[in-house]
C-alpha cells in the first residue's frame, strides 16, 4: 500500500519534470525516498515500534519506485512520445513522406492529426486540452498494453535466472548494496559518523553550487564544466573530442563501489580514438565503429552468459517439461517463469505483428532485444556501472546484416517506430526487477509472490502515469525530436535503397567487438591480477560518459590508493564516506528540482 501510494503521488511529478533522475544506474527519486524512510524507522524505532515498516515492506517500496521510473525513464516513453507525433508534423511536400512511408504506419498507434502534433513539438500548450487528450487515449493504451507485455516477460525472465545469478554465482549486485544499507533501522550506516561527515559534506557543495546557479555572483566552488579536449587541439589527442571535467559526488560515491577494473577500463577505452588517430587506424571507414563493436560484444556476453548458466537452466527446464522436482533450496516458480514468458512472448510477437512487423523479423527483434536486456541486466549485477546506455539496435544489426533488399518496407518502418524498444537500456526495468529479487533474498524474505505482484502494480502504474506525464511535459515545456530527426530520414533511405546486402564493414566491427569481448572476458576469468575490464570496452565510448568519465577517474584512483597503501580494512572505512555522498548529493539534487518546479527557476542539475 505505501509503495502504490508513493508510485502515484510522486511518478507524475519525476515524469512530467526534465530532471534525468534515470540517467544514472541509482535513481535518484528512489533512493532518497528510501533514505527518507529509513531515517523515519530510526526515529520510530524509539518512540513507536508497532508503525516502523520491516526491512522486507522497505525494500518492496525501493523496487516499486524503481521499476516505475524505468518504465517512464529516458530510451523509452521519451522516444516513443517523440516518434508517433514526428512523421505527421515534419511530413512535407518536399521530403514525400506521405508517399513514402505513411501507408504503412499502424494509424491506431501514431498521430495523425497535424493540429494535435503541432502542439506537442512547439509546446506552450497543456495536454489536458478537449482536443488534444482524447486523440491521444487509444495509442495511450495501446502502447502501454504492449510495454507491460514487455515488462512481465522481463519479470519471467528474471525469475527464471535469479537462482543461477544470485545463489549459484553469487553476483554482488553492487549498486543494490546501496538500498541495501538503508532499510534497517539496527543497521549502522544510519549511527555511522563517516556517513554524516559524507553527507553533509556533499550536501554543503551541492547548496553552494546550487545557490551561485540561482544568483552567479556567490562563488560556486566546484560548479560547472571545463572541456579537456580544449587543451590538445593537436592530433593525435584531438581524438579525445569531448570529455568534461566535472566534479559530480553523486556519481564519484557510485563509482568507489564498482571493482576497480571496471572504473579503470572505463576512463582507460575512452583514449581508443587516441590509439587510431596515432597508427592512422582512423582513416578506416567508421573507425572506431563503437556501436557495431558494442552490439557484437553485447552478443558474446549474452553467448558467454548463456553458456555458464546452461546446467541451471537445463534443471530448469526439466522441472517445467518432465516430473522432476527442484532443489529444495530453490523456490523459484519455474512454470509459472518459463510459461508466462512464453505467453507474454507470444503477444508481444502478435502485436508487433499487428502493427505490420513480419512475424518472422518480429521473432528476430524480441529475441535480440530480451537478449540485449538480460545481458545489460547481467552486468549490472556483476559490476554495477554508474550507467548503461548502451545505445546499439537490433533493429540496425537486422538492416546491416540481412541488407534492406531481403527486409520489405512495412517492417522497416515497424524497426523505425519501435526505437524506443530497442535504444539504451537506462529505462529497462529488469536491472530493478532482479536487484529486487536480490535484496529479497539478502533479507531472507520468502515472500516471492508478494514482490512480484508489487512490481507488477508499480510497472502498470508506471508507465501510464509516465506516459501522461512525459506528454504534458513535451506540451507545456518542449519535446525534443532528436530520436524523429535521424529515425525517419535513415527509414527514407532504406526504403529508397533496396539494393543493399550484407555490410561486410558491419560484419568486421561486429566480428571484432565480440572477439575483443571474448578475450577480455576469458583473461578476466582467468587471471585476478588482469586489469581491464570488458565491460569498460562495450560503454567506454557512451555518450553520457563524456560528463561522467572523471568522477569516475577519481573514483578508481581513490579506490586504488586505498586498496594500495591500506588494505581492505581502510577501503571498508572509507565506504560509509562515499555512500553518504551520493546519499548526500542525491537528496540536495531532489530538493534542487522540487525548488526549480514550485518557483519555475533552473537550478542544479544531475551534470552542471
Amino acid at each position: 500500500m505505501v509503495g502504490t501510494l508513493l508510485v502515484v503521488s510522486t511518478h507524475y511529478w519525476v515524469a512530467s519534470t526534465w530532471n534525468g533522475f534515470t540517467l544514472a544506474s541509482l535513481f535518484i527519486n528512489a533512493i532518497v525516498i528510501t533514505f527518507i524512510l529509513g531515517l523515519l524507522n530510526v526515529l520510530l524505532l524509539k518512540l513507536r515500534k508497532t508503525i516502523v515498516l520491516r526491512p522486507a515492506e522497505l525494500i518492496l517500496v525501493y523496487v516499486m519506485l524503481t521499476s516505475a521510473t524505468a518504465a517512464a525513464g529516458h530510451d523509452t516513453l521519451e522516444i516513443l512520445t517523440q516518434i508517433v507525433a514526428y512523421p505527421i508534423h515534419f511530413a512535407s511536400p518536399e521530403n514525400d513522406w506521405k508517399s513514402i512511408f505513411f501507408h504503412y504506419l499502424p494509424a491506431r498507434l501514431v498521430i495523425l492529426d497535424p493540429v494535435v502534433a503541432e502542439g506537442l513539438i512547439r509546446y506552450n500548450d497543456t495536454f489536458f486540452e478537449l482536443h488534444i487528450w482524447p486523440i491521444w487515449v487509444e495509442p495511450i493504451l495501446l502502447w502501454s498494453f504492449f510495454m507491460i507485455v514487455l515488462y512481465f516477460s522481463m519479470i519471467c525472465l528474471s525469475l527464471l535466472l535469479r537462482q543461477q545469478w544470485i545463489k549459484n554465482e553469487l553476483l554482488t549486485f553492487p549498486i543494490a548494496q546501496i538500498p541495501l544499507q538503508l532499510v534497517s533501522p539496527r543497521r549502522s550506516i544510519y549511527h555511522n559518523r563517516g556517513f554524516w561527515v559524507g553527507f553533509l559534506a556533499t550536501a554543503l557543495l551541492s547548496f553552494n553550487n546550487g545557490f551561485h546557479r540561482l544568483i552567479p555572483v556567490v562563488p560556486g566552488l566546484t560548479y560547472g564544466k571545463y572541456d579537456l579536449a580544449k587543451l590538445f587541439p593537436q592530433p593525435p589527442w584531438s581524438a579525445i573530442e569531448v570529455a568534461y571535467i566535472e566534479i559530480l559526488p553523486f556519481v564519484t560515491g557510485l563509482a568507489f563501489l564498482i571493482p576497480i577494473k571496471l572504473s579503470f577500463s572505463i576512463w582507460f577505452w575512452k583514449l581508443i580514438n587516441v590509439t587510431g588517430q596515432a597508427t592512422g587506424l582512423h582513416q578506416l571507414p567508421h573507425f572506431p565503429g563503437y556501436w557495431i563493436q558494442g552490439l557484437g560484444g553485447m552478443a558474446m556476453l549474452g553467448v558467454m552468459f548463456l553458456f555458464w548458466a546452461r546446467r541451471h537452466l537445463v534443471e530448469a527446464f526439466r522441472v517445467v517439461f518432465t516430473s522432476a522436482k527442484p532443489r529444495p533450496s530453490d523456490d523459484t516458480p519455474y512454470h509459472f517463469a518459463v510459461w508466462r514468458f512464453f505467453i507474454s512472448g507470444g503477444i508481444a510477437v502478435a502485436f508487433l505483428a499487428y502493427a505490420g512487423m513480419s512475424p518472422l523479423f518480429a521473432i528476430l527483434f524480441l529475441g535480440g532485444f530480451f537478449g540485449m536486456t538480460m545481458v545489460t541486466t547481467r552486468l549490472r549485477a556483476q559490476v554495477g556501472p554508474p550507467t548503461h546506455e548502451i545505445p546499439f539496435t537490433v533493429s540496425a544489426f537486422l538492416t546491416k546484416m540481412i541488407g534492406t533488399r531481403y527486409i520489405d518496407n512495412r517492417t522497416l518502418t515497424q524497426f523505425s517506430l519501435f526505437k524506443f524498444v530497442d535504444f539504451g537500456q537506462r529505462g529497462s526495468p529488469m536491472p530493478q526487477i532482479m536487484e529486487g529479487f536480490y535484496l529479497q533474498h539478502q533479507l531472507h524474505a520468502r515472500q516471492t509472490k508478494v514482490i512480484v505482484v508489487g512490481i507488477v502494480v508499480a510497472l502498470i502504474l508506471g508507465t501510464v502515469i509516465g506516459f501522461v506525464g512525459n506528454l504534458e511535459r513535451a506540451y507545456r515545456l518542449t519535446n525534443k525530436t532528436w530520436a524523429g530527426e535521424w529515425t525517419f530520414p535513415e527509414l527514407v533511405g532504406y526504403i529508397q535503397n533496396k539494393t543493399t546486402g550484407l555490410d561486410l564493414a558491419y560484419l568486421t566491427y561486429f566480428s571484432l567487438g565480440g572477439s575483443m569481448v571474448f578475450v577480455l572476458a576469458s583473461l578476466s576469468r582467468r587471471f585476478i591480477w588482469w586489469g581491464l575490464h570488458p565491460l569498460g570496452y562495450i560503454i567506454g565510448q557512451e555518450w553520457m560518459l563524456r560528463h561522467l568519465w572523471f568522477p569516475i577517474f577519481m573514483a578508481w584512483l581513490i579506490r586504488w590508493t586505498l586498496i594500495k597503501f591500506s588494505g581492505l580494512k581502510g577501503l571498508r572505512s572509507a565506504t560509509p564516506i562515499f555512500l553518504g555522498l551520493t546519499i548526500g548529493d542525491a537528496t540536495c539534487l531532489l530538493l534542487w528540482k522540487a525548488y526549480a518546479i514550485i518557483f519555475n527557476q533552473q537550478t542544479l542539475g544531475f551534470t552542471y
